[in-house]
């Protein structure tokens, strides 16, 4: 489907952020305006919040990660337990068989 070329679509009007000043200048509300250390520090706490949202979930991820890792990993170490215990006690078979002491090393 096409369009005369003098019949454009428009997107719509997006809105950018305005400055404290410029919303109370717009208000009507000039006198009123925040001082930049007050906007500074309502940023500063947002950011600190978000810190702390930040290192949390940090924290959480990283439990989750050593707890997952734990659940796979503490099989694999039995097993390898395990193995070892048989290989010793088949070596030390293999060495009595062969006429040898337990003593004697390959």
């Amino acid at each position: 489907m096409s369009m005369p070329a003098g019949d454009m679509p428009t997107l719509p009007k997006i809105a950018t952020p305005q400055s404290a000043y410029d919303k109370a200048e717009e208000e009507g509300d000039a006198e009123r305006v925040p001082s930049m250390r007050s906007v500074r520090s309502g940023a500063s706490s947002r950011s600190s919040l978000t810190g702390l949202t930040t290192a949390s979930l940090r924290k959480e991820v990283h439990e989750a990660v050593a707890a997952e890792v734990a659940r796979i990993v503490e099989p694999l170490k039995e097993k390898l337990q395990t193995e070892q215990t048989a290989r010793q006690r088949l070596e030390s078979m293999l060495r009595t068989a062969k006429g040898g002491t337990k003593e004697e090393v390959f």
